[in-house]
């Protein structure tokens, strides 16, 4: 078996590794050790796990990673499991660990099994570094369905924990699907375990019997679990996706009706205020029904991806997208709402002074504008070199604002998002710069 396209680099770039590179940083899943355990089973999972997390570690994510393969003895052939494993850690470089479980027959085998593999788990590594198992989405959405059979908790429902104590799964990005997709696509060798099929298991009953039913019925289950439990997430701060405790986004409604919402560290990922964004959708709708949840995804991955639409929602609904702010307001209006704030831009721009000021008051100004006044900040406006040197000024004249942004550029100003302004003067080597600018 050659296993030499694993070690390819070319895959440290490729969309699968850095899906869940971002997902790991967005829900904080690295540790400050930068050591990590990997629990792989030899199974599809755990192998694609392997790859992704070496292929990170290549990336410098980690400065270690080990692996821990458990042979929990249940089939004559298991041992073959750890044998595909120790040759895959080998050829990679990954240090390798082979445990195994005896006595497991009996009574509460998935349970008693569980509890050992933690406890091996927990012995051979520190507590500042992460382990790391594979499970996925499709597993959350079975543990769900299970645990509602077994318990009226509400946190169970939720699913398998994106995070405990310091046990991680970062695949809880990919489905089933997709990861058998990837284990083919990169030639991962794997091995299957017939115990997987075994319904005497609480887990393989419900995934044969119920699921698989579940599935062919109701085609969207699983992105609509995938919603709910993310809201409930939230809802009750169960969320590893998180801010800090003392950061929460902005929502304003301006004169004109319209409401917009500015991230509490000005950047463009919106998801964390999802449900927030739906409800603003339906209350300015004039109709009661047709707001999707697709819709609004389609809205979030177009600001992640620096798009600035407009995109309309039913009834009547449009949004502008900023780099750190999503403007909503009535389509019927929208024109003559971007006419004013354009006339009003046009106005302070002509008779402005540009002060020359420091990092702090800059942000200090933004913050208040954003906090105590009932306007969006949609631009600031510049002059200076090192201005053009710590970010460059847009080029192209942006259709909702052409008379003051016109103005700007015959007079030579720069001009640009605020919030992407503070973030690349707020770094290390440009705080100390004073600079020409101000915002409207």
């Amino acid at each position: 078996m050659n296993l030499d396209h694993l070690k390819n680099p070319v895959y440290e770039n490729h969309p699968l590794i850095k899906w869940v590179d971002d997902f790991m940083l967005k829900a904080n899943l690295y540790p400050q050790s930068k050591k990590a355990v990997l629990g792989v089973s030899g199974g599809k999972d755990s192998m694609l796990l392997l790859f992704v997390l070496y292929h990170l570690c290549k990336k410098g994510r980690f400065k270690e990673v080990r692996v821990i393969h458990i042979d929990h003895k249940l089939r004559t052939d298991s041992f073959k499991d750890g044998a595909l494993v120790k040759k895959t850690c080998a050829f990679l470089n990954v240090p390798c660990q082979i445990f195994g479980l005896d006595n497991l027959n009996g009574k509460n085998v998935e349970h008693r099994a569980r509890k050992m593999r933690y406890d091996i788990f927990k012995n051979n590594s520190s507590e500042k570094d992460f382990i790391y198992t594979a499970h996925h989405i499709d597993d959350s959405f079975e543990w769900s369905l299970m645990s509602q059979f077994k318990t009226g908790s509400y946190k169970n429902t939720l699913g398998i924990p994106l995070i405990k104590r310091n046990i991680a799964r970062p695949f809880m990005c990919l489905t089933r699907a997709q990861i058998e997709k990837f284990i083919f696509k990169f030639n991962i060798p794997f091995r299957n375990d017939s115990t997987n099929d075994d319904v005497k298991f609480e887990r393989n009953y419900i995934r044969h019997n119920i699921i698989k039913l579940v599935h062919e019925k109701f085609p969207c289950a699983l992105k609509h679990y995938v919603y709910r439990a993310n809201d409930l997430a939230r809802i009750y701060r169960l969320s590893r996706i998180c801010l800090n405790q003392s950061q929460e986004f902005v929502v304003k409604m301006d004169s004109f009706n319209g409401v917009y919402i500015v991230h509490p560290e000005y950047k463009h990922d919106f998801n964390e205020v999802e449900t927030q964004m739906l409800s603003i959708i339906q209350k300015l709708s004039q109709n009661e029904r047709g707001v999707l949840r697709k819709q609004l995804r389609k809205l979030i991955e177009a600001n992640l991806s620096y798009k600035r639409g407009p995109l309309i929602f039913s009834g009547g609904v449009k949004a502008h997208l900023f780099y750190g702010m999503i403007y909503f307001g009535h389509d019927s209006i929208d024109e003559e709402i971007f006419a004013k704030y354009d006339e009003e831009m046009f106005g302070s721009l002509k008779d402005a002074h540009i002060p020359r000021i420091s990092f702090n008051y800059y942000k200090k100004v933004l913050n208040e504008k954003i906090h105590n006044e009932n306007k969006p900040v949609f631009y600031a406006f510049g002059q200076g070199d090192r201005l053009h040197r710590i970010l460059n000024g847009q080029k192209k004249l942006d259709d909702l604002f052409i008379k003051s942004l016109s103005y700007a550029k015959e007079n030579s100003y720069w001009f640009g998002n605020p919030y992407r302004l503070l973030l690349k003067w707020g770094e290390e080597k440009n705080r100390h710069h004073l600079l020409n600018v101000m915002i409207f």
